[in-house]
């Protein structure tokens, strides 16, 4: 069984339990489930911390109870992020998961907004809100205005708002800039196609995945392009100081600056799309070096991580809707199920929405044309 050396002490990450220098084994699972020290009585964490955080996970393929495993663990905030390698070297990554509390750095790529020739300031009138929408507007202003990015705006553009509701039932405040994003010249940088980047995971056995934290607003926008963003509110007249949701080429822009800062290391072990980050190795020694290659990255680029929305050194990780394993690459049971409870469709608009889920799978569906084509013969004019 490895000595786990180096762990922090006084951490609250089982009960405040100081686990240096005991022997630690994990079950198969991003989260802390059962831990044994020393005997086969389990300790059992009563809860999670406030941010589900302080992820202990294993760095081996043999995800099983009782293995003998070295360990990454991931704090929370005010303790250190050590990779425990056969080494023994310790690598403190803090920083690339605080929270995000101000302007992003300058980069060498900042997002603009070039418009048509003869395009004139876009200006909507507000949309109705509801008082449950206001008290929200108001919260998300003043949260964006401490973190500076927005500021208060004399802009001559000016964008209306909305709210969509979030699966957690949280509002998020969305910028409508549809009338600025028509006369936006559209930046063809392009998105990696999915499929390719499933292909490069094929052969690999230990995956990590990492989630940029607001991953639009840590890019700048150029300074001469900021009153384009401008958008009004019943609290004021205010305007993007970072890449915003919405925004036309905000994806372009995203995916060009992440493909600069990890080119050295895409294809090889690095898959990005945009937020979206996965590190997939063939051996864990070769896991634990990459692991910490990417972290530096992040680290020297100030790029900010979502602890809770990271996973590390797994033999199965989902991503961008499929989960990758060392077995292959297969569809994600939840998107499976959205096709089977999905209700008869009884207009063409229905089928076509019907036919645009499935098609998504056709990869993994032998004969999958022949098996559509008497619904697809449907959307056809006569």
């Amino acid at each position: 069984m490895r000595k786990v050396r180096s762990f922090p002490t006084g951490t609250g990450l089982f009960n405040g339990l100081d686990l240096s220098g005991q022997q630690v084994a994990l079950p198969g699972t991003p989260y802390p489930a059962e831990v044994w020290f020393d005997a086969p009585q389990p300790y059992t964490p009563v809860s999670p911390d406030p941010f589900t955080s302080a992820l202990l996970v294993a760095a081996s393929g043999a995800m099983t109870a009782g293995s003998s495993l070295p360990l990454i663990s991931l704090a929370t905030a005010g303790l250190s992020f050590t990779a425990l390698v056969d080494s023994g070297a310790t690598h403190d990554f803090i920083n690339v998961f605080r929270d995000l509390s101000g302007i992003p750095p300058e980069r060498p790529v900042d997002h603009t907004i070039p418009l048509v020739p003869g395009a004139q300031p876009v200006s909507r009138p507000m949309y109705r809100l509801s008082p449950l929408e206001l008290d929200e507007v108001k919260r998300q202003v003043t949260d964006l205005l401490a973190k500076g990015l927005i500021r208060p705006s004399t802009s001559p553009y000016s964008a209306p708002i909305l709210f969509v509701g979030k699966k957690d039932g949280t509002l998020r405040m969305c910028i409508d800039y549809r009338g600025l994003n028509a006369v936006t010249v559209k930046n063809r940088y392009p998105l990696p196609r999915i499929d390719d980047l499933l292909d490069k995971l094929r052969g690999s056995a230990y995956f990590s995945s990492i989630d940029l934290q607001q991953g639009y607003n840590q890019i700048r926008i150029l300074e001469s392009d900021i009153p384009k963003t401008a958008f009004r509110t019943p609290f004021g007249h205010f305007e993007f100081t970072v890449l915003s949701f919405g925004l036309a080429n905000a994806p372009a822009t995203f995916q060009a600056v992440i493909d600069r800062m990890f080119r050295p290391y895409i294809d090889k072990f690095v898959v990005c799309y945009l937020d979206d980050i996965l590190i997939y190795s063939k051996t864990k020694e070769e896991h634990l070096k990459h692991l910490r290659q990417v972290l530096e990255v992040l680290r020297r680029e100030q790029l900010y991580a979502k602890q809770s929305k990271c996973y590390w050194a797994l033999s199965q990780v989902e991503y961008l809707g499929h989960v990758v394993s060392a077995d292959g690459i297969r569809m994600d049971p939840r998107k499976t199920a959205a096709v089977k409870d999905w209700p008869t469709p009884t207009s063409l608009p229905e089928l076509r929405k019907f036919l645009g889920l499935t098609n998504y799978f056709r990869k993994f569906i032998s004969g999958y044309s022949s098996l559509a084509a008497p619904l697809t013969s449907l959307t056809r004019k006569d």
